[in-house]
Order: structure tokens, then C-alpha cells, then sequence
């Protein structure tokens, strides 16, 4: 007999989890933030102490040598690796993104941006440290020594006028896709600025031509006759009273020695004006609407048409007649039979009421109302 092979069973494999707790978070965002900061204050240091520190690069280990540089030698060295033999002043971003991810790790901001800040800003340190080799005819520290040799890998391959056509294009790149300028919105800026200007001038020039108040007041005290209605509505303000109260007092005695007397004020108040509208109409009387129609005359009665005398009102057979035959006529085009028609005759409408024949659906009149109001009325244009 075959003898069945037993399976071993291995343990489950453990997986790696990169996930860091909070503290770790709090640890690794310190030391970033420190690091970043570090990094910043060697760049500041290396520009005004680089060269002072120029013999004792290499020499990390001798004690004895002393560094200018404000984090020593450490910062000498790395001024140097980063700026002289890196990439110049563009330098500056690698730190300050070393220190912006500290400070989203400390916090525990969300890690999604960090990756957008850290292309964008590679690609924009490349293109300083290029830009700045372009102009440089050698090594220099606004551009470095990956600035320089890149730019003269570039002309090497496609040339003064190339390097220049692809630092352009890199640049556009990052004005569009990472800035989001369009020549709309540059356009845009540039048609605001203008009529913000423009509208700062005429406003100066404005002010400039206007009177000042204190001119204006000493023109009304001038000419009293042609003060306008703004200064006569203020004028009008400061003549309001103020109420007044009139306060009459009543002593009370007691008969009884010793006791305090009373003292009592009783205020009566003067007649309040509100508004200004009241001390106007007070002062000048209420506005006639009728003043500039003195001459209006109302129309009379006789004007009116009386319909009480006459004997009541009148009924046209003949045309009752005429307008039944024009009414059944018409229906009768639609395919509609008339059982009874009724004329209730008013003074100034007569009223038609018809009744159709048995069978005759009411939702075909109302479908058709339209149409039989439009032949009635043609019907009726033409005979009058």
C-alpha cells in the first residue's frame, strides 16, 4: 500500500505592519522638524562662512580644527555637500520640505499632500540649480556643482538655444499644472490692476475738484437764499426740542413731631414732536395735492347713461334669431346636435345656454371649445 504523505502544516506568516503609533508619529516628527531647521540655519551660515571653511572640509574627525560655521563642523560639511557640490541656493527646498514633513508627521495631518510637495519641489530645485548654471560661466554657489554640469550636458546635446527652449517649457509645466495660471487669468489680472488704477486716479482727481465741507458751509452762510434741502432737512434736525419736564412739588407735614417729612415731585411731560415730519407739517400745515389743479373741475352727472328709464330692456327677436342659426350652424360643422337654447338677454351681454343632444359627450365640447369660440366670433365679425 501506498503510504499517504502528511502535510505539514506550516505557521501562519506574520505581516509587516508599517503602521506607526502616535508616539512614534510625535518622535519622528521631532526629529524631521529639528533636522529641517538644522539643515536651514547650515545653508544660512555656509554663504557668509563657506570659504573660511574651505580647509577643513575632509577633516571631520581632527577635533582640532575649528569651523565658522554655526553648527560647526557638521555644518560646514553639509553646506558644502548641499550647496557648493549640490545644488546651489536650490538647496534651501529639500530642507524646507524635510521640515514641513515633520511637522505633518508631528501633528498627524494627513500624508497625502507630502507627496505632490515633494515632486514639484524636486523638480523645482533641479530647475533653479539648472537655471542659475546657464547663466554661470563655471561653478558657482547660486547654482552648484549638479547645476553647472547639468547645464553643460545639456548644451552639449541640444545646444544654448535648446537648454533655453526646455528651461522655458519645464517652467510653463510648473505655472499651469501646479500653479494653475492660464493666460486668461493673467489677462484678467492685468485688465483689474489697470481699472483699479484708473478708478484710484478718477477717484483722487475727484476729491481733488470737490469742495471741501468747511467751503460749503462758509458758501451757505454766504448766500442764505440758495441753501439746498439736505442742509435745510439738518438745519431742521437741530431746531427739534428737546422735551422738557416740569416738575411741581408737594410738601407733606406731619402733626407729629419728630416724624420725617415728605417731599414729593410729580413731572408733567410737554408735548413730544417725534419725527421730522411732524415739526414740518406743524410749522408749514399739511401739503394740498390739489394745489396746482385749483382750476380742476369734477365731471358731472349728466355724463352718466341712465338705464331705469326707457322701459327696461330691450329684446331684438330678429337678432336672438340670427345668432341661434349661427350657433346651431357652427356645432353642426363639429358634428354637434343642439337639443334646447336659451338667450338670457342683459343690458350690455346676452348669455347663451345650450343644451346638446342626448348622447352627445360633454368632453367633446370642452375639447373642441376653442375652436367653436374661434368660428362663432368669425361668423359674428362678418355679419357685423
Amino acid at each position: 500500500m501506498a503510504k499517504k504523505n502528511k502535510k505539514t502544516s506550516s505557521a501562519p506568516r506574520k505581516k509587516i505592519s508599517l503602521t506607526l503609533s502616535k508616539q512614534q508619529k510625535i518622535l519622528l516628527g521631532s526629529f524631521l522638524i529639528l533636522l529641517g531647521v538644522a539643515l536651514i540655519l547650515s545653508f544660512i551660515s555656509f554663504f557668509f562662512t563657506g570659504e573660511a571653511d574651505q580647509t577643513t572640509i575632509g577633516l571631520l574627525t581632527d577635533r582640532k580644527l575649528e569651523t565658522q560655521n554655526w553648527l560647526s563642523k557638521f555644518g560646514a560639511h553639509v553646506g558644502d555637500f548641499f550647496i557648493r557640490q549640490g545644488f546651489g541656493i536650490a538647496a534651501f527646498i529639500p530642507a524646507f520640505l524635510i521640515l514641513l514633513t515633520g511637522i505633518y508627521f508631528f501633528f498627524d495631518y494627513g500624508k497625502k499632500p507630502l507627496a505632490k510637495f515633494w515632486f514639484w519641489g524636486m523638480l523645482l530645485m533641479i530647475w533653479i540649480s539648472v537655471f542659475f548654471g546657464f547663466f554661470n560661466k563655471g561653478k558657482s554657489i547660486a547654482s552648484g556643482t549638479i547645476g553647472y554640469e547639468a547645464n553643460i550636458f545639456s548644451r552639449d546635446y541640444i545646444g544654448l538655444i535648446g537648454t533655453a527652449l526646455l528651461l522655458t517649457f519645464v517652467l510653463v509645466v510648473y505655472l499651469v499644472v501646479r500653479l494653475k495660471i492660464t493666460p486668461e487669468l493673467v489677462i484678467n489680472t492685468f485688465k483689474v490692476s489697470k481699472k483699479q488704477i484708473a478708478d484710484e486716479f478718477d477717484t483722487a482727481k475727484k476729491e481733488a475738484t470737490e469742495p471741501q465741507p468747511e467751503a460749503r458751509i462758509e458758501e451757505f452762510v454766504k448766500d442764505k437764499s440758495t441753501i439746498p434741502l439736505d442742509v435745510e432737512v439738518k438745519k431742521a434736525e437741530m431746531e427739534i426740542p428737546t422735551p422738557r419736564t416740569i416738575t411741581e412739588k408737594i410738601i407733606l407735614k406731619s402733626d407729629t413731631e419728630g416724624e420725617v417729612e415728605m417731599e414729593i415731585e410729580q413731572a408733567i411731560e410737554e408735548e413730544e414732536i417725534d419725527t421730522i415730519s411732524e415739526k414740518l407739517v406743524k410749522d408749514f400745515g399739511e401739503f394740498d395735492p390739489r394745489l396746482e389743479l385749483s382750476n380742476y373741475r369734477f365731471p358731472t352727472l349728466d355724463l352718466l347713461r341712465d338705464h331705469t328709464s326707457g322701459g327696461g330692456i330691450t329684446i331684438d327677436q330678429e337678432e336672438l334669431e340670427e345668432n341661434k342659426n349661427r350657433i346651431v350652424e357652427t356645432l353642426n360643422n363639429y358634428k354637434i346636435g343642439i337639443a334646447n337654447i336659451k338667450a338670457t338677454v342683459g343690458p350690455t351681454v346676452t348669455l347663451y345656454e345650450i343644451v346638446p343632444e342626448a348622447g352627445v359627450r360633454i368632453s367633446k365640447i370642452k375639447n373642441l371649445e376653442d375652436d367653436i369660440a374661434l368660428s362663432l366670433s368669425h361668423r359674428f365679425r362678418e355679419n357685423h
